[in-house]
């Protein structure tokens, strides 16, 4: 429903392959966004199950990495890892 309310759907149809295109393009590359990221990972919601797991862990890594790649003005900062780990859910 949020992504219905919030118009995240129709950016999401927009941009067909976004996702998949900035994973590919940037993977194994370093910023000081991903540094940051990887700190924060294991404490997103350490007390859901789903993210104190590697396939949890690695979709949550995933999303914060490429939007940092996205918007490298804002990259990641705190708290993103919660506010998205929530909305994975």
């Amino acid at each position: 429903m949020w992504e219905l309310c919030s118009g995240a759907m129709y950016l999401r149809f927009m941009n067909e392959g976004l996702y998949e295109k900035l994973n590919k393009d940037y993977a194994g590359k370093v910023s000081l966004s991903t540094e940051e990221i990887e700190k924060d990972l294991n404490r997103s919601l350490p007390e859901y199950s789903a993210y104190q797991t590697a396939k949890g862990i690695d979709t949550l890594r995933r999303v914060l990495t490429a939007y940092s790649w996205k918007d490298p003005e804002l990259g990641y900062c705190q708290a993103m890892n919660i506010v998205t780990s929530a909305i994975l859910m």
